[in-house]
């Protein structure tokens, strides 16, 4: 597991969420589902014009095809987590239960390990027993994102997840993140360095979304982060 100076290159985030819809967020809201529509738009008109001309071709629009799937795909994934954002700004719906986080994390792992695998990187689960109190859903939720994360924009192979009691790690070892940075990556449609510089698609809302949850069923989101790479601590509430 990672080691770090004491309060050295960590963040704790703990000032309240801004809300989902002000004006910057609509904006970049905006950015994030126009880019795909404007694709599906271009690629729809070109392959019409094309089949109406009797030129298409076969390959090229298997090509097309699969670039327009993958663009409707990007812009499901982003409204998707938007709505999830705005429920979990809403009035508090499900109570929370008494779960397994181990039996989560594992789950999680093992859903993830071939989107890892096609990254090139490995998931590294310790997991045993551990009851928390939150729901399964959002459990499930926070987790993902955060190996999401680190799959996608770790430079190194080796991601590690650890449940320990109703503490959840997880830790890469990547270049870390740049002091401003720290303080806005749970902000909505923010995005780290890594990602613009690697043009990794993403929405920038998994971090977010992985706080929100977290905070809201009363649990806290910490980040430390160095040279080394980067640790995300979730810890949740015992169960009383």
């Amino acid at each position: 597991m990672l080691a770090f100076p004491d309060k050295v290159g960590v963040a704790v985030i703990t000032a309240e969420p801004a809300r989902v819809l002000d004006g910057a967020t609509l904006s970049r809201l905006g950015h994030d589902l126009r880019s795909p529509l404007t694709g599906i738009v271009s690629l729809a008109g070109l392959m019409r014009r094309k089949i109406a001309s009797g030129g298409a071709d076969p390959v090229q629009q298997d090509r097309q095809l699969e670039m327009l799937a993958d663009s409707a795909a990007g812009l499901l994934t982003t409204i998707e987590r938007v709505v999830t954002l705005a429920r979990l700004e809403g009035p508090v719906g499900e109570s929370p239960a008494v779960i397994d986080c181990g039996a989560v994390v594992a789950s999680v792992v093992s859903s993830l390990a071939p989107l890892a695998a096609d990254h090139g990187r490995h998931l590294h689960a310790s997991t045993s027993p551990a009851p928390a109190a939150i729901t399964p859903a959002a459990a499930q939720l926070i987790v993902t994102e955060l190996l999401d994360n680190a799959i996608k924009y770790s430079s190194a192979a080796d991601i590690e997840v650890t449940v320990t009691g109703s503490v959840i790690t997880v830790a890469d070892h990547g270049p870390g993140l740049a002091a401003g940075e720290q303080q806005r990556i749970f902000q909505p449609f923010e995005r780290g360095a890594a990602a613009e510089e690697r043009e990794v698609a993403g929405s920038g809302l998994g971090l977010t979304l992985a706080h929100r949850a977290t905070v809201r069923h009363g649990g806290t989101l910490d980040l430390a982060t160095g040279p080394d790479g980067t640790v995300f601590t979730v810890t949740l509430p015992l169960v009383s």
